[in-house]
């Protein structure tokens, strides 16, 4: 697998920024919201990231089981369009900013310390760093 440095993935951020559209005013979604995941995946636990991967799909779906019966997920998801630097495209959910904070608390709480070393178990078999 081709790995990224950092300044490459700095380009990936930036274009994930100019082609990420239709995202309603006081609306986020996961695909920007968790770009910063690679870089705790790469500098500091040390593990390869390609150039092409992108841990969202993951967060995502994970995000949205968590949130679902939750008193406090009283807007109905969203969608946007993305299109990959590739040419693939996706239609990643938004959601309002009322859950913002509950993400962020879930991402840091959960995803990061449980969800994510066993994902990069099952992709890479171990984890470093």
């Amino acid at each position: 697998m081709k790995t990224c440095e950092i300044t490459g993935y700095i380009k990936r951020i930036e274009q994930l920024s100019g082609s990420l559209s239709g995202i309603q005013e006081g609306h986020w979604c996961v695909l920007s919201e968790s770009s910063h995941l690679l870089i705790h995946v790469q500098s500091v636990l040390k593990m390869p990231v390609g150039e092409t991967d992108l841990l969202d799909g993951s967060v995502g779906r994970r995000w949205s089981e968590y949130r679902k019966n939750k008193l406090w997920a009283t807007h109905t998801p969203g969608n946007c369009k993305y299109k990959f630097p590739d040419g693939r495209l996706c239609e990643p959910k938004t959601y309002h900013f009322d859950e913002l904070g509950k993400y962020r608390e879930w991402e840091q709480t959960i995803y990061i310390p449980t969800i994510l070393p066993d994902y990069l178990k099952h992709k890479y078999g171990k984890i470093r760093g």
